[in-house]
Order: structure tokens, then sequence, then C-alpha cells
């Protein structure tokens, strides 16, 4: 189910939700001691909170797109370039 969700979210530019799909598998890899995929996991969710991922909701104007980019590092978590809370403290 949360790898039909990747898909879904990636082509709609949902990148907040793809995001969040892809750290509930983290989770899952975790819990069956697949420490290595878990850890690619991870990085992939730490690189798309340094890069500030957000939701488009399936909208490709361009011009929208360039006012509400899908990613946008500056505005992400308060403009601190950070990850998650939930990412640093090991949650």
């Amino acid at each position: 189910m949360l790898n039909d969700d990747v898909l879904t979210h990636s082509s709609h530019n949902d990148w907040g939700l793809y995001r969040n799909a892809r750290f509930s598998m983290a989770k899952i890899l975790k819990k069956e001691g697949k420490h290595e995929q878990y850890l690619h996991f991870m990085l992939e969710v730490c690189y798309l909170d340094l890069n500030g991922p957000f939701n488009c909701g399936g909208i490709d104007d361009p011009d929208i797109l360039s006012e509400y980019p899908p990613f946008n590092p500056k505005e992400w978590y308060a403009g601190n370039g950070d990850c998650c809370p939930g990412i640093k403290h090991g949650q």
C-alpha cells in the first residue's frame, strides 16, 4: 500500500506526503531488522527534509509552480533547512 502511495504522491508533486510515506516505510524496515535498507530510506527522508518538500496537489501549471514550488529549502521548517524533529531526535 505504501508503494502505491509513493507512486501517487510523486506523480502529483506531493513531496511532503511522499516523504511521510517513505518515513513510514523506513520504520517498517527497522522493525523487520533490515538495517541497511532502513538507513537508505532514512537518508532519503533527510535529503527530502533538507530540500523543503511541499505538496502541489497535482498542479502542473508552470506559473503556479514558480510561485509555489514543490521544493523550497528556504521556507521549510521555519527556514532552517533542517530535518523534522522526529528525525533529529530518533523517533
